[in-house]
């Protein structure tokens, strides 16, 4: 348990004690305390370290067992309260693994932990730190949720090498684990009004954030009476040094009594500055290392397990006296009792063991205890209620039950139900041999106060019993299955089986009935199974239906019965041995024993002759027992085919089938099959005289034709198996029709149909049986006579150019129409128009009677559009006069050239450059062919071009266009062409040279000539031309010579760059290095150069080593100039050297305790003496004040003050006009401990005019006097 001195704030005296020691307390109960229980808590005491010590008079104590040197303190101060900052690393490195730990677990584990510690009395902060070596803001500087924040939570500061950025995100606040848990949510976010990032910073000033909160308490003020802890989480070890803790954190940790607890990925030897801190304040801390932050396990296990070890280690002495009651030392015997003023009592502490004795054996009782042992609590319990030391043995013995003989006591064994700091051993007959076989002895010694349970196991041997099982046949069946009379009747012979041997026939015991018996001898509760078989007698009767009733000698063999089962082949049960002996159990079986029967299968068929068995094929199954007699008769039949004229013979294959007699009037065979043993088969062959029987079969012929000609039907006769043929003629037939028979076919297997011209052919090549019928179904036609009309086309004049017949050079074209007289069809002919021409007009006549309604249908399916058509379908009615004819039709019109369209693109391959600015003013035709109109339209292709619609006729022309070819950014590129691609989406691509002509020219610095000749698109043109050209342009971009110049300035005071500018040249993003130096005038004693912004969009990159700035240009889009600015700190001159020679202080204490004639003295050297601009001065931690109206004399360089308490008193010197000129000192004045007077003591540090604003540490402050 840690020691602490709470430091009072009235400034009483209480020294800080020698000795702590640890007590158990109770105001009342002695018992209690003896027991070890009470209220855990240490008093204090400077003359002795024991509580004998301070209660039989030692140290500065008076009277008899009446020590007074001792005092009190609050144990566990968390109970009284808890304030606690987190100080997080947010470094870059720092802080990345345990964040998300530290978020999701705080509020179930870290939070709750605090809550519970401090019973709901606590306040946390949250505070982060971190420094870059190269930023003047953090990561976080432009969310609106660090802005927010009050500026006395936010400290930014430049520091030699970098700037520091602490901040207090949460100030210590009553019961906050709520917003706690928000904001450290809100943190490692995204920058808004509610969140903000994490840190960026590559410096981990630890030392500095502890300072703040632990000394000037930047995360509110600590309280009073409460326990206190800063948690110091982070990865790596504090920036700053172990002197740095030693000296300036620690001492405001120790005023304010402050635990510092670090969880570190580092072990100690990797992190001593964390280290240092965590074990030097009183009370003591705690550094817990080699942790993986980045798990669960920190937050929920050894964090809060610190903290609870923390607050129960630590005892704060208070001054406060002792209470009255009963107090004993940790591990001593004795409890003495204290009235408010005197030790006047002690008590040797009595004890309570209690033993009970468990049974854990079977068959076994333990003894019970005599009710006059001298520790009898109950029959199987031990009491022992004595004093501490006294030792005790205890003897008892072990009985077999009833029906067992002992074996022994196997095993023994003590549980402790109770209490702690006391044992006791069993031992038996193996380990003592005085001791009886049945005997075991308990023994110890009194300690504390104890519950034991002493577990006992013995065995003992159980006594074997008897038991016998009678299984009696009842079964003498006179019936069979059948409820007939059975001879002999039938009965069971019991066959034994398990066991398989000791059975006894007992048959004469019973009637003489099939009888067995089996005694068992077991040791009760054994399981005694048996079982025997069931055979029948005689052995070829079937058993079946068979049970089994049992009867009992007693109720306890009736109870012990497991189960038994009965089958028609065996009886099977068990049982388990009663406790006593002599017991039976008898099973008489009933049920029948059946006479078997067998079977017999007579089979008969006709071997020879015909005819049929009725019902065949014949078989018969008879059943009945040897000797059994059964008639038989078969009926032989004819059929549809076979008339049976007499049965010759029937022939038995068997010695049982006797009797065998032939009725030729009924055509029947009788017989007699006799039942042989185990039963059989036999047979009756046949032998039969039969004739045969005449059928008809009758044909029908369907015929196909729609006058009134047709065939006959016939029909043929004989006996099943005849063959037969006939030829039928067609009749009623048309001598002006032609008839056909295309093919001839029927329904019936037998008969085969065919053909010669009009007659018909049947043949029946087997006559089935009982005769039949088919039908006969021809196919073909009867058909009137054709005539033959041949239609000419003649072309007649076309204006224009000629047409053409299709696939003939001709000028007529033939066609001939079949028909019959009478008839009227269609007559046409394609004519067609030459490529690139299209029908305009076409006018066609007719000069024949058979001739009507001339005309032509125009067909587009080929033509370029549906208004050019060049196919004329030339069509006329032929009405078919009687014996054929021939006619002409004449045709006559009007050829044109079509207009074709053709659309030209022309653009470049990139946005980068563009074709514009076309020129038509040259364009015309060259050709003598045609003018071929166009229309223009820009494109957006690529960086933009033309879209030019052609229309005209083949080989129509427009020629001489001009285009300029531009870049598209002409400020910082010129174009410059390189290739052309002609291309077409779809379809040929048109001829370069023959259809497009383009070449590169100098049309406004660079551009393009080109010229269009329309091709001819026909659709019947072997090749087909694409309706869309893409000119594309290959380019490339030459840069421009740009300039660019940089104006440097500086908004330092009295700093200026040593040149005004710089000017580059070059192409548009290419880079250029600048390196500027800047310089301080006279007002300047020192500058440092930490940022620097540039104007304009123009991108400038900065590196900054003071007092240079250097980095690169990027040349913007048409050159320019920006103006680049440094900024920085700049300590002006403070007047004096003051470093070097600082102010020099003295003091006295006042003279006696709560004086106030203390006095101190500042001296300063002249020059810094003449150079002061203000003196402040603050108490203890109070405000600042300004000092020239506080000084008791004052003079240049010299200042004393009379008057003084004891306090601490804080200075602070500024010379020059900046507070980088500033000297801070300090002098304590303190109470005399004996009433003498004593020595104040002082420091100081002060700020050189090299540092800014505030220096690092100056010259130790004056030696006080006595």
């Amino acid at each position: 348990m840690a020691l602490s001195v709470y430091r009072l704030n009235t400034q009483v005296e209480c020294e800080e004690p020698a000795n702590e020691i640890q007590v158990t307390y109770h105001a009342t109960d002695v018992n209690t305390v003896c027991s070890g229980g009470g209220t855990s808590m240490s008093i204090f005491s400077d003359s002795t370290g024991t509580l004998n010590g301070i209660t039989s008079g030692g140290g500065s104590g008076s009277g008899s067992g009446a020590g007074t040197d001792m005092t009190g303190g609050v144990t566990n101060p968390c109970n009284q309260g808890m304030d606690v900052v987190f100080v997080l690393d947010y470094s870059h490195s720092g802080h990345y693994a345990y964040w998300p730990i530290l978020k999701q677990q705080y509020t179930t584990y870290i939070g709750n932990k605090i809550n519970t510690l401090s019973g709901g009395d606590y306040r946390v902060g949250i505070v982060t730190y971190e420094g870059d070596t190269l930023l003047s803001s953090p990561a976080y500087s432009s969310a609106g949720f660090y802005q927010n924040l009050p500026a006395g939570q936010k400290i930014s500061e430049t520091v030699p090498g970098g700037t520091h950025f602490i901040t207090c995100w949460q100030k210590m606040t009553q019961a906050n684990n709520t917003t706690v848990s928000a904001v450290l949510n809100a943190l490692d976010n995204s920058n808004s009004n509610s969140t903000a990032v994490d840190g960026s910073g590559d410096m981990q000033p630890a030392g500095r954030a502890l300072l703040e909160v632990g000394t000037n308490e930047f995360a509110g003020q600590w309280r009073n009476g409460v326990a206190k802890f800063i948690i110091v989480l982070s990865s790596d070890d504090a920036d700053e040094t172990v002197s740095y803790m030693q000296n300036t954190v620690l001492p405001g940790a120790e005023q304010n009594q402050i635990q510092h607890i670090a969880l570190q990925k580092n072990n100690t030897g990797s992190s001593p500055s964390l280290a240092y801190i965590c074990g030097a304040t009183t009370p003591e801390g705690s550094f817990i290392g080699n942790l993986n932050l980045g798990g669960n396990n920190w937050a929920q296990v050894d964090l809060p397990n610190e903290l609870t070890n923390d607050c129960s280690e630590t005892t704060i002495y208070d001054c406060s006296p002792i209470a009255a009651g009963w107090y004993q030392e940790v591990g001593d015997t004795t409890a003495y009792y204290y009235d408010g003023t005197n030790w006047t009592t002690s008590n040797d502490c009595n004890y309570q063991v209690t033993i009970n004795l468990v049974n854990s054996g079977s068959n076994v009782s333990l003894d019970n205890i005599a009710s006059d042992h001298t520790y009898y609590g109950d029959a199987d319990t031990y009491f022992i209620d004595m004093p501490y030391g006294t030792q005790f043995t205890l003897t008892n013995t072990v009985s077999a039950d009833s029906g067992y003989t002992f074996s022994d006591i196997d095993a023994t064994s003590v549980i402790t139900v109770a209490g702690s700091g006391g044992t006791i051993s069993v031992v038996t007959d193996s380990t003592d041999n005085s001791l009886l076989v049945t005997a075991y002895q308990i023994s110890g010694t009194v300690t504390a106060d104890m519950t034991f349970n002493v577990l006992i196991t013995a065995s003992a041997n159980q006594n074997p019993q008897t038991a016998s099982i009678v299984v009696v046949s009842d079964v003498a069946d006179p019936f069979d299955a059948n409820g007939q009379n059975q001879t002999p009747s039938g009965g069971i012979t019991i066959v034994k089986h398990t066991p398989s041997v000791n059975w006894s026939d007992v048959s004469e015991s019973y009637a003489g009935k099939s009888s067995l018996s089996h005694t068992f001898s077991e040791t009760p509760g054994t399981t005694c199974s048996w079982r025997v078989n069931l055979n029948p007698n005689p052995s070829d009767y079937t058993l079946n239906n068979i049970s089994s009733t049992a009867s009992y000698s007693s109720n306890t063999i009736r109870t012990a019965v497991n189960g038994t089962t009965t089958t028609n082949s065996y009886i099977t049960g068990s049982f388990t041995m009663p406790s006593t002996s002599g017991h039976q159990i008898r099973y008489n079986i009933g049920g029948g024993s059946d006479q078997p029967d067998y079977t017999y299968s007579l089979t008969a068929q006709i071997s020879s002759g015909g005819g049929s068995i009725s019902g065949a094929p014949y078989s018969q199954t008879y059943t009945g027992y040897t000797g059994d007699q059964f008639n038989f008769s078969i009926s032989i039949v004819g059929s549809t085919d076979v008339q049976i004229m007499q049965i010759l013979s029937a022939t038995e294959s068997d010695s049982n089938i006797s009797n065998v007699t032939i009725n030729n009037v009924d055509f029947t065979i009788t017989g007699t099959v006799t039942m042989p043993s185990g039963g059989g088969s036999g047979d009756v062959d046949i032998v039969t005289r039969t004739q045969g029987v005449n059928h008809t079969f009758s044909v029908i012929i369907q015929d196909p034709f729609t006058d009134n000609a047709s065939y006959p039907g016939h029909q043929f006769t004989g006996q099943t198996g005849s063959s037969h043929s006939q030829t039928i003629s067609l009749q009623n037939t048309d001598s002006n029709t032609t008839y056909t028979v295309t093919g001839v076919s029927d329904n019936s297997i037998p008969l085969t149909s065919s053909n010669s011209g009009t007659d018909i052919v049947l043949s029946l090549g087997s006559m089935p049986s009982g005769g039949g019928s088919a039908t006969v179904t021809v196919t073909g036609s009867n058909v009137a006579k054709q005539y033959n009309y041949i239609v000419e086309f003649k072309r007649g004049s076309f204006t224009g150019s000629n047409p053409s017949w299709a696939n003939t050079d001709a000028q007529s074209v033939y066609v001939t129409i079949t028909g019959t007289a009478g008839s009227t069809q269609l007559a046409s002919y394609d004519l067609v128009a030459p490529i690139n021409g299209f029908f305009n007009a076409a006018t066609v006549s007719e000069n024949e009677l058979a001739l009507s309604n001339a005309r032509r249908t125009y067909d587009t399916s080929l033509s370029y559009n549906n208004s050019s058509p060049n196919i004329a379908n030339i069509q006329v009615e032929v009405a078919m006069p009687a014996g054929g004819g021939s006619g002409r039709v004449d045709v006559t019109g009007i050829i044109e050239d079509v207009a074709y369209t053709h659309q030209w693109n022309i653009y470049t391959n990139s946005s980068s450059t563009v074709v514009n600015n076309i020129s038509t003013s040259l364009v015309n035709s060259n050709n003598g062919v045609g003018v071929c109109a166009y229309s223009i339209a820009t494109t957006s292709t690529n960086g933009g071009g033309y879209s030019i619609t052609f229309t005209g006729t083949a080989s129509s022309s427009a020629e001489n266009f001009h285009a300029a070819v531009q870049s598209s950014n002409t400020t910082d590129y010129e174009a410059e062409i390189g290739t052309f691609s002609n291309t077409s989406p779809s379809g040929t691509v048109l001829i370069t040279g023959t259809h497009v002509i383009y070449v590169e020219n100098t049309y406004m610095k660079e551009g393009i000539a080109f010229s269009f000749f329309m091709p001819g698109k026909d659709p019947r043109n072997t090749t087909q031309y694409a309706d869309i050209t893409n000119l594309e342009i290959t380019t490339s971009l030459i840069a421009q010579t740009l300039s660019f110049t940089l104006n440097y300035a500086s908004n330092m005071s009295g700093v200026t760059p040593i040149k005004s500018s710089d000017t580059f040249t070059g192409n548009v993003g290419t880079a250029h290095n600048y390196s500027v130096r800047y310089q301080g005038d006279s007002s300047v004693s020192s500058f440092n150069v930490t940022g620097a912004t540039s104007s304009g969009s123009a991108s400038i990159t900065k590196y900054i080593s003071s007092p240079d700035v250097s980095g690169s240009v990027i040349m913007p889009s048409g050159g320019g100039s920006s103006t680049l600015t440094a900024s920085g700190t700049v300590v002006e001159n403070c007047g004096c050297d003051f470093m070097s020679t600082p102010p020099l202080v003295s003091s006295s204490n006042p003279t006696f305790s709560g004086g106030s004639n203390g006095q101190l003295s500042w001296t300063l050297t002249d020059t810094c003496g003449g150079a002061v601009t203000l003196i402040e001065y603050k108490i203890n931690s109070g405000n600042w004040i300004n000092a020239s109206g506080w000084w008791s004399s004052s003079s240049v360089g010299a200042y004393s003050k009379n008057g003084l308490s004891a306090a601490t008193y804080s200075f602070r010197f500024s010379f020059g006009s900046t507070s980088a000129c500033q000297y801070l000192g300090a002098v304590t004045l303190t109470n005399p401990s004996s009433g003498g007077s004593g020595s104040g003591s002082g420091s100081g540090s002060g700020g050189g005019k090299e540092l800014s604003p505030i220096g690092g540490p100056g010259p130790e402050g004056g030696e006080g006097i006595e």
